[in-house]
């Protein structure tokens, strides 16, 4: 998964990467998990500097993870299909004070047209996909022998891997996997 989170004010941002290595591994999945990453950053961010009542707008290439993280669940089921995802995106909106608004951008925009052509949703959205297969490449030559260990999102510590590049300018912000 390969995500952004870039100010409008700024330019400023943050750009990370990380895989799954599980039997419920999948694109679907990763989709979930890298707007789980958004959310659970701009929490910190919101708790860190006191913000509240911001609002930030979330490109995902998915209209399925767009709508998953759109609506609001009251109770998730144990048994439910990505529950463990389900459990900690209720608790991560739960602390939020900031309003998430979650849009659809198309993926893979630069095999029609040039990178130059495109808007700033669909460059970054190319980007978090060179995020996203430089992670999984970085990940299948790792020895890590946690890979043979079960997990539980609930449980388990994740590493995200963060990347200082000088961020080009724009005059908007805008968080995309």
């Amino acid at each position: 998964m390969g995500w952004i989170i870039r100010c409008r004010v700024t330019g400023k941002e943050v750009r990370g990467s990380f895989s799954e290595y599980s039997t419920s591994a999948g694109s679907y999945r990763g989709e979930l998990l890298g707007t789980l990453a958004i959310n659970t950053f701009l929490l910190a961010f919101e708790e860190y500097y006191r913000l509240h009542k911001n609002e930030t707008v979330v490109f995902r290439d998915n209209k399925g993870a767009v709508y998953t993280f759109s609506k609001k669940t009251k109770r998730v089921p144990s048994g439910m299909k990505h529950a463990d995802i389900q459990q900690v995106k209720r608790a991560v909106e739960a602390r939020m004070k900031s309003k998430l608004k979650h849009k659809h951008v198309y993926g893979h925009q630069d095999e029609r047209s040039s990178r130059r052509s495109l808007s700033l949703e669909a460059w970054l959205n190319c980007i978090c996909d060179e995020l996203a297969k430089g992670a999984v490449a970085r990940d299948a030559m790792s020895t890590d022998i946690e890979k043979n260990i079960p997990y539980s999102l609930l449980n388990k510590q994740r590493c995200i891997c963060v990347m200082r590049n000088r961020p080009p300018t724009s005059p908007k912000a805008y968080a995309t996997t």
